[in-house]
């Protein structure tokens, strides 16, 4: 009779082995870099499937899973070009991102950022190199929204209560960053892109003037829309 004996290292690679060689086989064409798209629906298909793990062993939820595996540690705060703080605008989470060497600015300009992850996903630590960059390379202050996740706390408290309000307050009180408040916009991606069109809306309607106060929006791959999945933006036309 022939045994095989696989040990808890030999399982793991035969099943990290098996995952990936499905995943790399999967019919992905018509992309003009095939090979980072396998990479990404590879990533997060493989943190699908350990995530059903995860749950089937009675660890947790796969939600659960996601969430720790997307976890990073705080980075740290000490940055020659950034001040980096954590601190809360009327009582909502925000890591503030200033640059330094500015002198006494008074007219900078100032960015209310808000993350994606499918509104369920990650926090402000899983964004902070983007949101790092963003204030590097435009000089701006920018604000990362750490708004409360669904489905613990859904539609409209990340909204309403947390990513409206952070930017009402910032308004408000972008002088005491050295920002002209004729000078902020909102940003995000993903579900940040949804977040932040929607306060820029929502601001819009409040005025009295009708008018946004904000100078802009940045919305990247924002979902805008989901009762029609069949425009050219989610569509394949290759």
């Amino acid at each position: 009779m022939f045994v095989l004996k696989v040990g808890g290292a030999g399982l793991f690679t035969v099943v990290m082995t098996t995952a990936v060689y499905y995943y790399c086989t999967l019919p992905l064409t018509g992309f003009p870099e095939p090979g980072k798209v396998t990479t990404i629906v590879m990533f997060v298909q493989f943190q699908r499937f350990m995530g059903r793990i995860y749950e089937f062993l009675g660890f947790g939820t796969s939600l659960d899973y996601r969430r720790k595996a997307g976890r990073k540690r705080r980075p740290p705060v000490d940055d020659p070009t950034l001040l980096v703080t954590d601190t809360a605008f009327d009582g909502v989470k925000v890591r503030v991102y200033q640059p330094r060497g500015q002198g006494q600015v008074k007219d900078g300009a100032g960015l209310v950022f808000m993350h994606g992850g499918g509104w369920i996903l990650p926090s402000v630590d899983f964004f902070d190199h983007v949101t790092r960059h963003i204030a590097k390379s435009t000089g701006a202050v920018v604000g990362s929204v750490d708004f409360w996740l669904a489905p613990e706390h859904m539609f409209p408290i990340p909204f309403i209560e947390d990513c409206l309000n952070a930017t009402k307050y910032f308004l408000s009180h972008a002088g005491e960053f050295g920002v002209d408040p004729g000078r902020v916009g909102v940003a995000g991606d993903s579900t940040g892109g949804n977040l932040a069109a929607a306060v820029a809306l929502k601001l819009t309607q409040e005025s009295s003037t009708n008018v946004c106060p904000l100078k802009l929006q940045a919305l990247v791959y924002p979902a805008l829309q989901h009762f029609d999945f069949q425009t050219d933006s989610s569509v394949d036309k290759l």
